[in-house]
């Protein structure tokens, strides 16, 4: 059995969570390159990122799945996220960084 690359990734959190999605709709999954990047993430360029990889009998299958996109599914069972004020619940807020201090 061969494995292809389906996808690349500069960070291994994200081909993580790929992998994970793929894993819940059965199929096998590998991803490499993954230890390397999370010791030293400036390698990630050189190695070509974090390599999901699959069988080669599903790769149509995985580029179809990762391509889709599921925020309409979530708009509808979640509702749309908004932000209001706790007291008058105005939409219209900003954060109040007055007299603070960046970290960086």
């Amino acid at each position: 059995m061969q494995w292809i690359v389906v996808k690349t990734f500069s960070f291994p959190y994200e081909a993580q969570i790929a992998k994970t999605q793929l894993e819940a709709f059965g199929i096998p999954v590998y991803i490499e390159n993954e230890h390397t990047i999370n010791m030293d993430w400036f390698y990630s360029n050189a190695l070509g990122g974090v390599r999901l990889l699959v069988p080669e009998n599903y790769v149509d299958e995985a580029k179809s799945f990762l391509e889709k996109d599921f925020s309409d599914e979530l708009e509808q069972k979640f509702g749309e996220s908004k932000e209001c004020c706790p007291e008058c619940g105005s939409l219209d807020i900003e954060a109040n960084n007055k007299g603070k201090k960046s970290t960086f």
